[in-house]
């Protein structure tokens, strides 16, 4: 960790890895119904979710270094995925 700088709490961790998989289960419904991952940025699915913004925070989460493995395996495995929009 950073010097001086607390660990989140697992209260914190453990919102986060549910604001993600409920990020990713509307992607899949989103492949379910597309039958692609490349989700426009502007797209709002029809639980008012931003889609298209959780998609380029993925990918922004991915250049950084701040996404794991498994999400990362998870994501690729969805047909059509990319990180980069402009392929």
């Amino acid at each position: 960790m950073f010097a001086g700088v607390p660990p989140l709490p697992v209260q914190h961790v453990a919102l986060q890895e549910a604001e993600w998989e409920l990020g990713f289960s509307r992607l899949v419904a989103y492949v379910d119904q597309h039958g692609h991952a490349r989700v426009p940025q502007s797209y709002i699915d029809e639980t008012l979710l931003r889609l298209g913004v959780w998609v380029l925070t993925q990918r922004r989460r991915k250049t950084k270094g701040a996404i794991s493995e498994e999400q990362v395996e998870r994501l690729e495995g969805l047909p059509d995925w990319t990180w980069n929009a402009k392929e």
